[in-house]
């Protein structure tokens, strides 16, 4: 029997959705504090490290994670197949973190980032890693209250860590190092439970699960491709402004991952039904759209205002205006969940790596254009917003597509 989305909707936006949204909202805050609390130069140290944190837990858990989101809710109703999955699955991400810290060590010597940053950004990612592994299991099991508390809880003490240490010291070192311990703290029971529990991945299992990881890698890069791209050309002033306006991104994105945990389960049910996904597809874009409209613009405008903004930010509407088109795009774009369900891999793998590569291409011709650097990057800012806008077209013809080919 077909899902009824609307219901579906109402179902999220209940205690579920609540627990989730006040999540985003400890997230988004914490890198909002720290802006006031600090310089422009410290605060684009911070946003190196989240960067590094956030696009690593992804990185590290390529493959794996993404394969569990879209079969593990079967497997686990078989529980000695489900034990053996969740341990071997453990041994690939403690295997892959060690992997990313070595990549990471490279990438940071290069960008000449001191130890300190390279270190603490190795092991938040792994620990971010390890707990997002744990609720996806949570939300295999039907347990979405549980998960969505889980969250809040551990946002709220990593919030309250983060600007508490920010507005005594007013270093962003001191921030990066109490977030790292809180949550080394936090998960202490969970490192320990990994220690028995985890075992090494059998030939089947990696073979299997190394089919998801370019779609997963090429994913981890379009989430963040960016700031990724952004960090390389701006300077650290510039970087903190765009980080700041980015704010507005990280809540649009945030709210598509939320949504997304139960919009692909019913896109994993309907995967051969192909109309019916369509119409169910339709009606998460739609909803997810209605919600973008209001928020996302009235989150930009506040964001600009006198008494909000930090000292150092000079305001420009413009470039807000195209920080808050990305932050839509990115909200409504589901495409790649829903190609997965089809078992369209390659298509969603295709689709990413020929945007990936239009941005790269595109963000190093511009910037070397002395116009560009004149405008103090809102040239680059505008076309993020028109490869956003794009991306998110591409990916939902692709799925039209594929339903009523």
């Amino acid at each position: 029997m077909r899902a009824n989305l609307p219901l579906l909707f109402k179902k999220v936006l209940g205690n579920y959705f609540f627990a989730l949204a006040i999540s985003a909202a400890f997230s988004a805050s914490k890198a909002y504090f720290i802006s006031k609390a600090v310089g422009a130069s410290a605060f684009a140290e911070y946003s190196y490290f989240a960067l590094a944190v956030g696009f690593g837990s992804i990185f590290a858990g390529a493959g794996v994670v993404l394969r569990c989101h879209t079969e593990l809710p079967a497997i686990l109703q078989k529980k000695q197949e489900g034990r053996l999955f969740l341990s071997q699955g453990r041994g690939w991400v403690l295997v892959a973190s060690l992997a990313y810290g070595v990549f990471l060590s490279i990438l940071g010597g290069i960008q000449r980032w001191s130890a300190e940053l390279i270190l603490l950004s190795g092991l938040q990612a792994t620990l971010y890693l390890i707990f997002t592994f744990d609720l996806i299991v949570l939300k295999s099991r039907g347990q979405f209250s549980v998960y969505a508390n889980l969250l809040m809880r551990r946002n709220l003490i990593l919030f309250l860590g983060a600007i508490t240490s920010a507005f005594l010291t007013g270093h962003t070192l001191y921030v990066m190092l109490v977030e790292t311990l809180l949550n080394l703290v936090l998960g202490f029971h969970r490192l320990c439970r990994w220690k028995k529990s985890f075992s090494v991945p059998s030939k089947a299992y990696l073979q299997k699960t190394m089919l998801f990881v370019p779609v997963a890698m090429i994913g981890a890069f379009s989430q963040f491709s960016d700031k990724i791209v952004l960090s390389q050309i701006f300077s650290k002033a510039d970087f903190a402004v765009y980080s700041y306006f980015s704010l507005v991104v990280v809540v649009g994105t945030t709210l598509q991952q939320f949504l997304n945990t139960r919009a692909i389960v019913v896109f994993s049910r309907k995967g051969e039904e192909l109309p019916a996904l369509w119409r169910d597809y339709r009606q998460v874009v739609l909803r997810a759209g209605q919600f973008g409209l209001a928020a996302l613009p009235a989150a930009g405008i506040f964001l600009t205002l006198d008494m909000v903004k930090p000292k150092w930010l000079m305001v420009d509407l413009e470039y807000m205006a195209c920080i808050v088109a990305i932050a839509f795009f990115r909200l409504i774009d589901f495409s790649q969940s829903a190609l997965v369900c089809m078992h369209r891999k390659k298509s969603a793998l295709s689709l990413q790596v020929m945007f990936v590569l239009l941005l790269v291409g595109g963000a190093l011709l511009l910037s070397s254009s002395a116009v560009v650097i004149s405008a103090h990057g809102l040239i680059l800012v505008a076309a993020l917003a028109v490869w956003s806008a794009l991306s998110c077209l591409a990916g939902s013809s692709a799925v039209y597509f594929y339903c009523n080919k």
